[in-house]
């Protein structure tokens, strides 16, 4: 029993434990699309009663980072996030948008190697293409030389094997550089002339076969040695040529040697039957193949059958003696002269020795004679 009129105050304290759910919201935009795998919720409690409800932003803020996409930047017109422990009320939602950024690129390209004989010898500039990397890029390959590009020397091969019309890249693709490798080799296909003329006549010399020499098959820029193409040849000798060596080249290509035809030595002895030196001896040069036609000297009180030394100059010196005989009183016996059937009739020349006795010790011999008897 209490008195009438009395209170009683029933007090609450503020339970903590009492709470509500709250969270915040980050959302990410490509140029106001969503892209719904990135965004994400902050979810934190707060006093059941707090109205509004507070959130603190988690550590590290609203994030919003500059190269999250590729291709893209920040949204320059995005508003200011709050940082870090900021109590921002439950429910807010915070959206960072990423716009095309430009200057993001990327580029495709391709050069061209030209090889010779596998050995780099030249490359040409680079040709190249770029464009926003969120597109893809093409670059057309222009004309590749595969015909002549140096001269002396042939294609043989590209790497690859087959030249593409163009190179590409696809959207967000990283950059591409490509290499041509073009293959040349020197040409196998030239030929040298070799000449072998005679100095004198400047006349090519018909002996020689084939004159002019044509060789084939020769490697660009090979070095040919003028001794390898030098020859001997029959009553000639070798003079000079007109270069040492020869470097083939695309042209002209031609050694030329001069040769002198040999000149020997044709030696005349005239001489008593004793051996004793019956007239100065004749000497006379010729060219070998050359002939010669020396009449003897006529020595009064004496005879000779060689009259005449006739031939053909051999491909060296040459000695011939002639020997005189006195007429009768002994010795060789003079041929006899067959007496003149009409006085007024000049004598008959004589032409063989078939006309005359063959002198004693002598085998028949036949040679012109001509009228060399008094």
């Amino acid at each position: 029993m209490v008195d009438s009129g009395s209170e009683y105050t029933v007090n609450y304290v503020k339970d903590d434990s009492q709470t509500q759910t709250t969270a915040y919201t980050v959302k990410y935009t490509i140029e106001d699309v969503e892209q719904k795998d990135d965004g994400f919720t902050v979810s934190d409690t707060a006093w059941i009663n707090d109205d509004p409800a507070k959130i603190a932003i988690a550590e590290g803020g609203i994030p919003a980072p500059a190269d999250k996409y590729t291709g893209y930047k920040l949204d320059p017109d995005n508003p200011a996030y709050p940082a870090a422990g900021t109590m921002v009320d439950s429910g807010s939602e915070y959206t960072v948008n990423y716009v095309k950024d430009d200057e993001q690129t990327h580029e495709v390209s391709y050069t061209v190697e030209y090889y010779k004989d596998g050995v780099l010898a030249e490359t040409d500039a680079e040709v190249k293409e770029s464009g926003w990397i969120g597109d893809a890029v093409e670059v057309k390959v222009k004309e590749v030389n595969t015909t002549d590009k140096f001269v002396g020397y042939k294609f043989k091969e590209t790497d690859p094997t087959e030249v593409p019309g163009q190179y590409s890249i696809e959207a967000f693709g990283e950059n591409l550089t490509n290499v041509i490798k073009v293959y040349y080799v020197k040409r196998t296909d030239l030929s040298y002339k070799v000449n072998y003329w005679d100095k004198d006549t400047n006349e090519l010399i018909s002996s020689v076969t084939p004159n002019p020499k044509t060789v084939e098959n020769q490697t660009f820029e090979a070095v040919i040695k003028a001794e390898d193409e030098k020859i001997d040849i029959a009553g000639y000798k070798y003079d000079s040529v007109d270069k040492d060596t020869l470097t083939i080249g695309l042209e002209k290509n031609e050694l030329n040697f001069y040769y002198t035809k040999t000149r020997h030595t044709l030696t005349i002895h005239y001489v008593f039957a004793d051996g004793s030196t019956a007239h100065e001896d004749y000497v006379g040069t010729y060219d070998a193949g050359e002939t010669y036609n020396v009449p003897s000297p006529v020595i009064p009180g004496y005879w000779t059958i060689k009259t005449t030394v006739a031939g053909m100059m051999p491909d060296k010196d040459e000695t011939v003696e002639v020997t005189y005989f006195t007429r009768g009183g002994g010795g060789e016996e003079e041929p006899e002269k067959k007496p003149e059937e009409n006085p007024k009739t000049p004598p008959r020349e004589v032409t063989t020795l078939l006309d005359y006795p063959t002198p004693l010790g002598l085998n028949n011999v036949f040679m012109n004679v001509g009228d060399c008897f008094e």
